[in-house]
């Protein structure tokens, strides 16, 4: 009988645990459709910056989709770099998504990130 007495209990940690998951994605590509080639000695990597966006989803409904999420990310992170009017450009940009999950919340987390090269 005692060892019952413990079962709620651990049903009652197990329902209240929260699950994380993580992947990412890395890629060394230009968003513009112009050709970076980095094999010169003619750049300086002068910035890193990053771009983040998130969404809530109860009972897995509500929030944007992965694309949007991506987007809204890059578009963060193009307005950090400050690219305008400067012979410069974002290399090795990487995605990362996270989702972490409480019972019937979920969130989903993108983080889109790259280096600001500068060319001479």
């Amino acid at each position: 009988m005692k060892k019952l007495k413990f079962l709620p209990l651990i049903f009652g940690l197990l329902f209240f645990a929260s699950c994380a998951s993580h992947n990412g994605l890395v890629n060394n590509f230009n968003n513009n459709n112009t050709t970076v080639e980095l094999s010169e000695k003619n750049y300086k990597i002068i910035d890193y910056v990053k771009g983040d966006a998130s969404c809530t989803y109860i009972f897995g409904i509500g929030g944007l989709s992965k694309q949007a999420l991506v987007e809204k990310a890059k578009s963060e992170m193009y307005s950090n770099a400050e690219l305008q009017g400067q012979a410069r450009a974002i290399a090795n940009i990487s995605v990362d998504n996270k989702y972490s999950l409480f019972p019937f919340v979920g969130k989903m987390t993108v983080t889109v990130s790259g280096h600001v090269v500068e060319f001479e």
